[in-house]
């Protein structure tokens, strides 16, 4: 049949032309009718699989992933593979293909200069990959340290041997989660410290006549508990504290006094691990006698406890320490328990520190109670010269067992007429009504 259609009012009519006893008659189409034809793309048969990619990873973790491009079509293929996240600007992990080429950054990107959202990712050359045939790669991303929803795009850019002038893609999508792998709690006490203070009245100087004397100095325990916030249970490697910004004139060391051995700490979501630190913190100015705040992070390295995983590294921000360095402090320590012809006490010294530069007179009292009786000064005096640490000891015989209790100790700074805090050290604890001395329960 030869006919020509002319004009755009037949174009958008629904009728269609058959050749009936030798020339054309128009016959309507009804519902069948139609004006355009829709050419698809040729369907890719390549296949992009990854059978260990998850859908929730953990920030900061290091992540390998292994994927198989298997070629299912009926020529040879020519492959380039795309990778890329989406997601939050600063958020989103970048892409890098393990092989032996040269990975490159993806160039075309219209999302990069938008400050909503951002792609990150590389693309590598497999080259050929035959008839019925696989081929493997790995590839590696670190997640950023802030959680956040990713979607991961891996697009496969191909043509056949025997079409080269024609692209084929398959594209795979597949959302992520990135989750936060670890909380921390944090919990300080002070403690007696065992280096000498400097004294106020002895001039300590160099051949040049500078002073060389440093300033006060305390001694602090922190405590960091840590909480899983995983699925499944991490492997602990390593706990560190660090100072993160400390004011100028005040030196601090922070050194781990955990004891048990902080590789073989596994935690899931219902357990806890704890990492003990001691604080050392001193003036570099005798005069200087100001409250100092010191802020700390956590630097703790983990690893997933099941399979093959690589280290990570996530820092978390801690409790802001407020030592006051120029006020008068009580400490209360317990020693070891003594057992004595079945008597059973516990020492307790009660440390007074003056920091300041007057004379200050302390009154100190115990009072009974029906949990426990003591031997030592009921009441005393003590007046302190600047710059001086007094004890005053007494051993507790405990009358309960298996409980907590409240040495009914009283310190009171009779220049000011204040009652000053009496704040339990190592092994004790510390709330609202004092410092609490546990008794262990009989055997």
């Amino acid at each position: 049949m030869d006919y020509l259609v002319s004009g755009a009012d037949h174009l958008h009519q629904a009728n269609y032309w058959l050749e009936t006893a030798g020339s054309p008659s128009r016959t309507p189409a009804g519902n069948k009718g139609f004006n355009e034809i829709r050419i698809h793309p040729k369907p890719p048969k390549l296949q992009i699989n990854l059978p260990d990619l998850r859908k929730e990873y953990l920030t900061d973790e290091n992540v390998q992933v292994d994927l198989e491009i298997t070629n299912e079509e009926d020529d040879d293929a020519e492959v380039t593979l795309e990778a890329r996240f989406l997601g939050q600007a600063d958020a989103v992990p970048t892409w890098t293909w393990i092989n032996e080429g040269q990975p490159s950054i993806l160039s075309d990107d219209p999302l990069n200069d938008s400050n909503k959202n951002t792609k990150s990712g590389s693309r590598t050359r497999l080259g050929q990959i035959n008839r019925s045939d696989s081929r493997k790669i790995e590839a590696r991303f670190t997640a950023r340290p802030l959680p956040t929803e990713a979607v991961l795009e891996i697009k496969a850019l191909y043509h056949l041997l025997g079409e080269p002038e024609t692209s084929i893609s398959k594209v795979l999508i597949h959302e992520v989660l990135f989750d936060r792998p670890l909380e921390a709690s944090y919990h300080f006490q002070p403690c007696v410290s065992t280096r000498p203070w400097p004294s106020y009245f002895h001039f300590e100087g160099t051949k040049d006549g500078e002073d060389s004397t440093l300033g006060l100095s305390q001694l602090w325990h922190a405590n960091a508990k840590l909480a899983c916030l995983a699925s499944e249970p991490l492997l602990i490697e390593h706990v560190a504290l660090e100072v993160l910004n400390i004011p100028d004139g005040t030196v601090c060391q922070v050194s781990s006094i955990t004891k048990a051995p902080i590789s073989e700490a596994v935690i899931s979501s219902n357990s806890f691990h704890d990492s003990r630190f001691e604080i050392d913190a001193q003036k570099l100015d005798l005069e200087d006698r100001r409250s100092t705040a010191i802020e700390f992070q956590l630097q703790v390295r983990w690893r997933r406890s099941q399979g093959a995983s690589r280290s990570a590294t996530t820092t978390l921000n801690a409790t802001e320490l407020i030592i006051p360095f120029g006020e008068p402090r009580v400490l209360a320590s317990a020693g070891p328990a003594q057992i004595d012809d079945g008597s059973y006490s516990i020492p307790l010294t009660c440390t007074i520190e003056n920091p300041s530069t007057h004379v200050l007179n302390f009154e100190i009292s115990m009072d009974t109670s029906d949990d426990f009786a003591f031997s030592g000064p009921k009441a005393t005096t003590l007046n302190l010269v600047p710059l001086s640490r007094k004890y005053v000891r007494y051993n507790i015989v405990p009358l309960v067992r298996g409980k907590w209790i409240i040495p009914q100790l009283k310190v009171l700074d009779t220049h000011f007429r204040q009652v000053l805090r009496v704040n339990g050290t190592e092994g004790m604890k510390n709330d609202k009504r004092g410092a609490r001395l546990w008794i262990e329960a009989e055997d």
